[in-house]
């Protein structure tokens, strides 16, 4: 406030103006033509319509496209389900054949598990 009066009457009419510009604004484009006219003039691309309007087929396709995924992975399932069976008895089978061998679980010919470590002679 260094101007004294000057600067009061300065920020009355900043003030007013601050107030004005708002008001007048929301009263002049309260009437919908002229809403409608601004929009249109500052409308710089139009868009065109959604082709993708029929939604009821898109939610019917993509619940098809899950109930597919869903298969597959069931039928995945099942294939890992029996493959582990397999591995299963074919471990079964090896075990009792290293039985009928007569190897304790070292089927190394008798030598110990570190026996490449050492040098042989």
């Amino acid at each position: 406030m260094v101007l004294g009066k000057q600067g009061l009457r300065f920020e009355g009419y900043k003030f007013a103006l601050y107030i004005m510009v708002p008001v007048a604004a929301s009263i002049s484009f309260n009437d919908p033509e002229v809403r409608k006219k601004a929009v249109d003039y500052f409308q710089f691309l139009k868009y065109p319509a959604n082709p993708n309007t029929n939604l009821v087929k898109e939610y019917e396709e993509l619940r098809e496209n899950e109930m597919k995924k869903r298969e597959q992975l069931k039928a995945y399932r099942e294939e890992v389900k029996k493959l582990r069976e397999l591995n299963d008895k074919r471990q079964e089978l090896f075990k009792e054949t290293e039985d009928l061998k007569g190897g304790g679980g070292n089927s190394s010919g008798g030598r110990k598990w570190f026996s490449w470590f050492r040098r042989s002679e």
